[in-house]
């Protein structure tokens, strides 16, 4: 199975091992050739690059490691459900992780983000944790998303779409684009005090000051 930017995947220390760690998202991908002489990724929780193939899907690897399924479980939830998907939940999941922290804000490889027009949802990153943390396949990102939309909470842009564009300026290929949705602060924090706002991330493309380097690994 071909890898991609944002997909969710495990890490295995010896390739073709058992899966070590799991859960971490890929930023940035490069092939051959290369200073590395090998197709290589840059993924959350890991410092530096590592090879590609020591990487599988997460989607995949709840039913084909023992690891993964005692992880889960040991976290309380459940494994790969057949059940529809509830974009209510999904809500609800987003709001206790925000408020315990237990979900990354305003990371270098987190999926979520404050900005000044409420908080920034990557997507699919940002449904694709939620669908792996419930153990269900993570292929079903684009159905929750399209059920998230109907809670009908999410902003506009001036264009009347509802994905939201923003810029962050990488180590290796410049200026790139984040694509996501914004729902409003007061959805999560109601009027607790909200998370401050992410410097790193411009609604324009080379913005210059206020377009801050983010240093991906």
């Amino acid at each position: 199975m071909k890898l991609n930017t944002g997909d969710i995947v495990n890490f295995h220390p010896i390739i073709g091992g058992a899966v070590g760690s799991t859960g971490h998202i890929i930023q940035e991908i490069q092939y051959a050739p290369n200073d590395f002489g090998c197709d290589v990724a840059w993924v959350s929780g890991k410092c530096g690059c590592v090879a590609l193939a020591a990487l599988s899907s997460a989607g995949s690897g709840y039913n084909d490691h023992q690891y993964l399924d005692q992880t889960h479980t040991a976290r309380g939830g459940s494994r790969r459900s057949n059940a529809p998907l509830d974009a209510s939940d999904f809500l609800r999941w987003l709001r206790i992780g925000l408020v315990k922290r237990e979900i990354a804000i305003n990371g270098s490889y987190t999926a979520v983000h404050s900005v000044k027009e409420g908080l920034f949802l990557l997507k699919p990153a940002i449904f694709k944790q939620y669908l792996i943390e419930k153990g269900i396949d993570q292929d079903l990102h684009e159905q929750l998303s399209n059920e998230f939309r109907k809670l009908k909470i999410h902003t506009t842009n001036a264009d009347g779409n509802s994905s939201h564009t923003y810029w962050v300026e990488t180590k290796f290929k410049g200026a790139k684009p984040l694509n996501g949705w914004v729902i409003p602060f007061t959805e999560i924090y109601g009027n607790a005090p909200r998370p401050p706002f992410n410097p790193n991330l411009s609604r324009s493309q080379g913005n210059g000051s206020s377009t801050v380097r983010l240093q991906t690994r």
